[in-house]
């Protein structure tokens, strides 16, 4: 909607499977080889490094708290499942604010 024409097949299979997966490796990789912060010989006690990784993981904390939020929402009428799965369509009134302006062809 946004570029007024659909996504190329190709673009569409790179963002749904080829990023997200280049990306979890990378996390991943990043991960398995982390080693706790130097400067020079000098190693930084474990809380500083405890700090750094707060102050890394602060900025995601709102996702699996609106995650949850979002279920929950669902929760009230719905089963864990059915809930989920609502969790992750997009509302109702979900749409650009102006539909006139809408030129999608195809």
């Amino acid at each position: 909607m946004m570029i007024g024409k659909p996504l190329l097949m190709p673009v569409k299979i790179l963002w749904a499977l080829v990023t997200p997966t280049i990306l979890i490796i990378t996390f991943i990789l990043t991960l398995l080889r982390y080693q706790p912060p130097t400067y020079g010989k000098y190693e930084y006690p474990g809380y500083a490094s405890a700090i750094g990784w707060f102050i890394a993981v602060l900025p995601l904390l709102p996702i699996p708290v609106y995650m949850v939020t979002t279920v929950r929402k669902h929760m009230a009428t719905n089963s864990l499942k059915k809930s989920v799965r609502l969790a992750l369509m997009p509302d109702d009134d979900w749409r650009p604010a102006n539909s006139r302006s809408i030129k999608v062809t195809g």
